[in-house]
């Protein structure tokens, strides 16, 4: 990139300034990050209404084939729930039932129990348990019995067993089919075993474990059932006759045992084992749960249907997901607002260029980190050394160059910028020839960047390239301050197109930046700079020697004059005097000016 005043070979061109006028960018709404935001806000929202959804709101409905009137409470196979309810609804074809739960496999389980129960008639045995319930309540004896022997409160459990499963068998509203099988073919190990603890706790007259054999062996034998009689999938007649025909007979067999074990026992316990029964059925009834559950369990599922119900869900949409979508598309509009955005297909940078170029004199250089750009100001100012120009590099931002650099940490920028001090008397030398460093300074008060493009031109009298190093905190004024410059911006990153910070950096400062590759300059030393300084020098071409003149003895050539001495700008001992004199007569004399008004009012 050319200076102005320097015309270029190749015709006019634009600084980087002048390039990011060219491609301005707007300030607008991003509409991806929008999107986004609203979808996730929306699934954020309806997680948290699924989660937060009240217990009782049923979500799911399950329907299967019906017939007749809708089941009574009693019928539930589990206790009913809150906002859990059942109705009968009519369909081409028929009816069927349609179960509301706040849960999906709890919905399709209810459904198959009452039409499992509807189908085989079982629904039915409700009413004769309660029934049976309270009639056995009803024969408990109000006073406390006299003690039994362990022998007779042994028989006692066995008669209450068996009134239990004769009055369950007669209860069954289903005909008896006589001649049928009570089960699979075989003998079932768990009954087998069930069998062997009873008769155990009869020899040992153990009435608890007497009761607990119980228990075990009408589990046993309900689980039998429940696996299919006489084979699985059996119609409905068949199972009910099947169980009832196995409940007679073991309470048969039960009868046959107390009889057994009140032998050897007095009338008067005979009486009390019999007396005590009823209460002992009670017991026994409590204990073992629904007896008519394995005629359910072996019946054929019927076909469910499952699915979610509109309403609720449609409010969990608009409640939930609705609010989460609306609280999230607020934060990221606000998150959003203002910031840059550039136009659709123009981009606010220039194509890459250059370094090697000798104009324009002032460079601008930022990158993703500190380090990146420290390490691009070397590469600039390394071109610049090779060709025997003196760089200044100035540290605008928080890059700490002097740190990096190893110069010391005094005055710099912020100083010169509230005009209290000259650039040339706080610029020092950076560790080689012709390369000077002015560090950002360490002022109390904020930087003033109105001033800054007085400190360059006054830099520029006496350094052939000036590179300013900024970062991203960088504000606006600064891009106000060097406006008019003709200048490059540098992003330290060898990139064809620029990232998101980058493009913010450009539309804050209105400098567009071009990428620059660091692999030259791998590390920030002066030593890495000073061999890079020599490989560009030995790559720069030649000047061409004049051409010969025809005569008959040529001329001799004309010695060169020697290059000028590189001007050193350290201040010796004189020199730090005489400013700190300049310094101090610049106050005396504005004191001197503030005082003589008040002298001439006394």
């Amino acid at each position: 990139m050319r200076d102005p005043i320097t015309p270029s070979p190749h015709g006019p061109s634009m600084s980087a300034r002048e390039d990011a006028i060219q491609t301005p960018a707007r300030t607008g709404r991003r509409p991806a990050p929008l999107v986004v935001a609203t979808l996730a806000g929306f699934a954020t929202g309806l997680a948290v209404a699924l989660v937060l959804a009240p217990e009782s709101l049923p979500l799911f409905r399950a329907r299967v084939a019906w017939t007749g009137p809708a089941p009574a409470a009693s019928e539930w196979p589990e206790p009913a729930r809150a906002g859990e309810s059942a109705r009968v609804v009519r369909v081409p074809g028929g009816h069927e039932l349609e179960v509301r739960t706040p849960r999906a496999p709890r919905a399709r389980r209810i459904a198959a129990a009452l039409a499992a129960r509807r189908a085989g008639g079982i629904d039915a045995l409700e009413s004769a348990r309660a029934s049976l319930l309270e009639a056995w309540g009803s024969q408990v004896e109000p006073a406390p019995l006299p003690p039994f022997t362990p022998a007779a409160e042994c028989a006692s459990f066995l008669l209450a067993d068996a009134q239990r499963r004769r009055d369950l068998a007669h209860a069954l509203p289903m005909p008896y089919a006589a001649g049928l099988a009570a089960g699979p073919v075989g003998r079932d190990p768990a009954v087998a075993r069930a069998e062997e603890a009873l008769a155990a706790s009869l020899r040992a007259a153990d009435p608890a474990a007497c009761r607990n054999a119980l228990v075990v062996l009408a589990a046993a034998e309900d689980a039998r059932f429940a696996r299919g009689v006489p084979v699985p999938g059996a119609p409905a007649p068949e199972r009910g006759a099947a169980w009832r025909r196995a409940q007679v007979e073991r309470a048969d067999a039960l009868e046959v045992l107390a009889a057994r074990a009140l032998e050897d026992q007095t009338p008067f316990q005979n009486e009390l084992a019999e007396a005590g029964a009823p209460e002992r059925v009670v017991r026994l009834a409590a204990a073992m749960g629904d007896p008519y559950a394995p005629l359910v369990a072996a019946a054929s599922p019927p076909p469910v249907e499952l699915g979610p119900l509109p309403g609720p869900w449609a409010r969990l949409l608009l409640l939930g997901g609705g609010l989460g979508a609306l609280v999230a598309l607020l934060a990221a509009w606000l998150g959003l607002r203002g910031r840059p955005v550039r136009a659709p297909g123009r981009a606010p940078f220039v194509p890459a260029r250059d370094p090697a170029e000798a104009a324009p004199w002032l460079h601008v250089v930022a990158g993703p980190s500190p380090v990146a750009a420290v390490r691009a100001a070397l590469e600039l100012a390394a071109h610049a050394l090779a060709r025997r120009e003196r760089v200044l590099v100035v540290d605008a931002g928080g890059t700490k160059l002097h740190e990096r650099l190893r110069r010391d940490s005094r005055w710099g920028l912020e100083e010169c910028l509230h005009g209290a001090m000259p650039v040339l008397g706080l610029v020092q030398y950076a560790g080689r020839p012709g390369f000077y460093l002015l560090a950002r300074g360490r002022s109390s008060r904020a930087a003033t960047w109105a001033g800054l493009g007085r400190c360059l031109d006054e830099a520029r009298q006496h350094f052939g390239r000036v590179i300013v190093v900024v970062d991203r905190t960088t504000p606006r004024e600064f891009g106000d301050s060097v406006a008019g410059r003709p200048l490059e911006g540098w992003w330290a990153a060898p990139v064809g197109r620029l990232p998101e910070r980058a493009i913010e950096l450009t539309t804050r400062l209105g400098i567009a930046f071009s990428g620059i590759g660091l692999k030259q300059v791998p590390e920030v030393s002066l030593e890495v700079l000073g061999a890079r300084v020599a490989a560009l020098a030995a790559t720069l071409p030649i000047a061409a020697e004049p051409p010969e003149q025809v005569v008959a003895e040529p001329a001799p050539l004309p010695v060169p004059p020697p290059l000028p001495e590189p001007i050193v700008l350290d201040c010796d001992l004189q020199v730090r005097q005489r400013l700190r004199f300049l310094a101090w007569m610049r106050r005396v004399q504005s004191e001197s000016r503030q005082g003589s008004p008040r002298a001439a009012s006394h």
